[in-house]
Parts: structure tokens; sequence; C-alpha cells
């Protein structure tokens, strides 16, 4: 007589507590997650306080959409409006022995994905203040990242661009000039500030704004504080 394959006992589930835990665990999580996204229009009182209270929980997961000025996280495709224009930076650092060493904002090749998603937001934060009317306000921004950048190569100066990425008009999509059909032509992108950068011996730069050819604004230092300074030659 055959013997018989011993029978396996059920898999016992976890105990009650436990998963009364991991319920309230899951429940938390999606009230979260509906909380940051509900309020990122227009928040009531109460869903504001809700947030607050898991703001250490919905930051750490990347969840709170609006906590950063002005707020870039964009839940719809597009509105082809000002709002949507991302900006590119770019820049150069003049090092000791005569080389140039050049960074960008988004960073390339990064990993995991979200980094870059960070890196954007940073850099339309950066445009958008570089284009406000309050000439105290944007420079604010492009000085902190250009000394941040000089100081990991150990420049002396160097240069930085902000770029915006305009988006196609209605025209443009039916246009018979292929290069205005394509998104990423250089004609839709243009620079929107332009400085050159000199370390101080603080730690922090002063920038020179670029408003013409040949032309440069006063000098902006870390203090806010302006100095006048003879227009460059341009070069030809």
């Amino acid at each position: 007589m055959a013997e018989q394959p011993p029978t396996s006992s059920p898999p016992q589930l976890p105990s009650e507590t436990v998963r009364g835990i991991v319920s309230l665990l899951i429940f938390v999580h999606l009230l979260a997650l509906v909380l940051a996204i509900g309020s990122y229009t227009q928040a009531s009182l109460f869903q504001r306080q809700l947030v607050r209270a898991l703001r250490p929980y919905v930051r750490t997961l990347n969840f709170d959409l609006t906590h950063v000025f002005p707020a870039v996280a964009r839940l719809h495709l597009t509105h082809a409006g000002p709002t949507d224009v991302d900006f590119q930076i770019s820049g150069q650092g003049k090092l000791a022995d005569g080389k140039v060493a050049d960074w960008q904002l988004p960073r390339a090749d990064l990993f995991p994905p979200i980094r870059r998603v960070r890196d954007q937001n940073l850099a339309n934060v950066i445009g958008a203040m570089t284009e406000s009317e309050q000439e105290d306000r944007e420079a604010v921004l492009p000085r902190s990242l250009a000394a941040a950048e000089l100081r990991k190569v150990a420049a002396k100066s160097g240069s930085i661009t902000v770029t915006a990425h305009y988006l196609l008009e209605i025209g443009d999509l039916n246009s018979t000039e292929t290069r205005l059909r394509d998104p990423f032509d250089a004609s839709y992108f243009r620079p929107v500030f332009d400085a050159r950068v000199i370390a101080t011996p603080s730690g922090g730069v002063d920038l020179l704004k670029s408003v013409g050819k040949g032309e440069v604004a006063p000098v902006t230092g870390a203090s806010g504080a302006t100095r006048k300074s003879a227009p460059a030659k341009s070069k030809e």
C-alpha cells in the first residue's frame, strides 16, 4: 500500500492585534495621501491642520505638494501658462589651474528618478524668482546655488545662467517649419538671467548681472548691498 504524503497544515494568520495595527497603518497612510492631494488647490482650515499634524510623514515620503514657495507641484498636464515653463540652470567655475568646471541643474543621470524631479522643482523656483519684478529677490537663490557650486570645485569665479524652456504656441503645431513643431528646438530656450560670479573671502559670492551686450548691472554682495561697477568691455 502506497504511503500517503503528509498533509500540510493550513497557514497561520497573524494575530488579531497584528492585523489591527497593520490596518491602522494602512488607513493612516491612505489618509495622509488623500489629504496631501486634496489640499493642493484650496485647503480648508481643517485640512491644513490635519496636514500640519501629519507633516513629518508626508514630507518624508514627498507627499506634501505645497511645502516649497512658489508651489511647483503640477497635477495637470499643462495650462499653457507661465507656471508651466520649466527652467534649466547652467554654470561654470574657473579653477586655479585655468581649467573650467561645468555644472547644471537638473543634474543628469540621477537615481532614483525622484531626485531629478526635485532638482527640476528647485530650478523652477529659481527661475520663477529671477523673473520677479522685485530686483532684491531675483538673485537670492542664484547666489546661494552659485556659491555652493563654486565651493565644490574650489573656484574663485565663474558664471551662472538661468534658461527658460517656453511652450509651443497653437500656431506652431501646424507650422510648415519642422523646427517650430519641435518643442526642444533651440528657439524655445531663452536665457532669463545671466551673471558673472565672483567668490568673496567670507565664503559667499558677488553677482555681476549681465543686462545687455557689453553691459553689466551693479555688483550685489551677499549682504544685499550694492556698489557701482564699471561696464565690462564687450567681447567681439
